[in-house]
């Protein structure tokens, strides 16, 4: 069964590798990264549909 699965901290080093495991086992992926620390680079390899902006007040 395909499972959605949200990753925190997609974009970094061990969120880019968790993230491509779970493509691997056949599952939709969603990456939320604030590119604080994670880098855009880490996600070349993923076929990306959208990047998306927002901002967080706190």
């Amino acid at each position: 069964m395909k499972k959605r699965v949200l990753v925190t901290g997609g974009a970094g080093f061990i969120g880019s590798f968790l993230c491509e495991s779970l493509i691997k086992k056949g599952h939709y992926v969603i990456c939320c990264d604030n590119f604080y620390t994670g880098n855009k680079e880490n996600l070349k390899i993923f076929t990306i549909i959208k990047i998306l902006s927002y901002y967080v007040m706190m």
